[in-house]
């Protein structure tokens, strides 16, 4: 079963101060080493304590910041445990993330058993991921989350939008057939969100 976003930022947090205790490194050393070695290098001492704040923030609330998490994460294994940082890999999580909170927070991966609000409100969320969608994809060094997103956007979410744009206004008589069609595209939403998930989040390490 797929850990939840808190239990794998957790898990991965709690690996990351197991590493850094290991080699008697403390959180704002690394803090500050990541900042400079990964981010700026041209930071300040300013910069980086402003960083340590926001590191452990973080750390008090990781399930809010797993993407966040998962770099620090990473930087560690890479620095201390050898195992090569792959900073491609990152972007392409990074766009993932975002992709991710897109579909969690539009009805096209919640339920809509309770068919609440008009189906051209319901359209209009999931019309929206298609500028998400480009938007992210624009960036040159997204090709891999690119490659893996495409057959879903231009699969089930462009045949829902497709067919039901067409029918706008949306006559009363069709609208327990979009309901309908919307949940269904909602199974296979979720599907996309939990392989996603695995793909960019494996809970492994």
């Amino acid at each position: 079963m797929a850990l939840t976003v808190r239990e794998l930022a957790d898990k991965r947090l709690e690996n990351l101060k197991e590493i850094l205790n290991a080699n008697h490194i403390s959180l704002r050393k690394f803090s500050l080493k990541y900042y400079r070695d990964f981010i700026y290098q041209e930071a300040t001492d300013s910069d980086c304590e402003k960083y340590y704040d926001c590191v452990k923030k973080m750390t008090d609330k990781p399930s809010n910041a797993l993407e966040r998490i998962t770099a620090l994460w990473r930087f560690a294994l890479a620095t201390y445990c050898n195992q090569p940082l792959d900073k491609h890999f990152a972007l392409n999580q990074s766009a993932a993330w975002h992709w991710l909170v897109e579909l969690k927070t539009r009805v096209s991966k919640e339920t809509s058993s309770n068919r609440i609000g008009q189906p051209e409100t319901a359209l209009a969320s999931v019309y929206s991921l298609f500028s998400t969608f480009r938007e992210l994809s624009s960036n040159v060094h997204h090709k891999e989350f690119f490659f893996f997103v495409e057959p879903f956007v231009n699969g089930a979410l462009r045949a829902f939008s497709t067919r039901w744009h067409a029918m706008l206004p949306i006559d009363e008589s069709k609208t327990e057939n979009f309901w309908q069609e919307l949940e269904l595209l909602q199974q296979t939403t979720d599907q996309h969100y939990q392989q996603l998930e695995g793909k960019f989040f494996p809970p492994s390490g």
